[in-house]
């Protein structure tokens, strides 16, 4: 049969979705109530509706015989919210980064992390939270961490790069050392060095030539590297 529906001028939504019975003024049938209008929303934005749009969704659902339209010609959907200051998301990122920092070495300097956000623009309606998509620890030097942002029923996703500093001990020979000869770690002086600054090709940590030989000669002064060992 037929029946009335009246737009609003403008409506306040917490959701990302609205329906016909959100948008309407006045009663809807049954089963036109649940009809989504708009969906996809994001926090602390604005969109027009207009009829004819509306018109159309009715069209399409089987739901448009016998409707009359009144009020509004377009309706604002206002979406609460809030933009999400840049320290305050710096805050969040680094509190949940600082859960993929491996444990300094025995007796090494303290390691850190730095990164850099990208230019963004998010917002949310009431908790947010931000977690990194992978548990492994970081690993000295740049990593791509890929951060989630969730806010309700809404998420994206972030990658940043962190430059992680680690420090480990680089070995660096006493004396002439010969090719075939049995390494030990009062061969070398040990170095604290910055990881993310150095070659990945040294040989880092004592541990490193426990068992192993020289596979070519080695000059005094100069850094064991891993193609060094055998």
């Amino acid at each position: 049969g037929a029946w009335q529906l009246t737009l609003p001028d403008s409506i306040t939504v917490s959701g990302g979705v609205v329906t016909l019975g959100d948008l309407a003024t006045g009663p809807v049938p049954a089963g036109a109530r649940d009809l989504v209008v708009r969906a996809g929303l994001k926090p602390n934005t604005v969109v027009d509706v207009s009829r004819q749009d509306v018109l159309r969704r009715l069209v399409t659902a089987g739901y448009a015989s016998g409707v009359r339209m009144s009020g509004a010609a377009n309706s604002r959907i206002v979406v609460s919210g809030r933009e999400i200051a840049l320290a305050e998301l710096e805050t969040e990122v680094r509190s949940c980064i600082r859960k993929l920092v491996p444990s300094a070495r025995q007796g090494a300097p303290a390691s850190w992390f730095e990164f850099e956000l990208p230019d963004l623009s998010l917002a949310a309606a009431g908790r947010w939270e931000v977690q990194p998509d992978r548990t492994e620890p970081l690993a000295p030097g740049r990593n791509h961490v890929r951060i989630l942002f969730r806010a309700g029923k809404d998420e994206e996703t972030v990658t940043i790069t962190v430059t992680f500093h680690q420090y480990g001990e680089v070995a660096v020979a006493k004396n002439d050392l010969n090719k075939n000869e049995t390494l030990t770690a009062g061969d070398f002086t040990w170095e604290w060095r910055d990881l993310a600054e150095e070659s990945a090709s040294l040989v880092v940590g004592r541990e490193s030539i426990q068992g192993c030989s020289a596979a070519r000669d080695v000059k005094v002064g100069r850094e064991l590297r891993m193609a060094d060992l055998k």
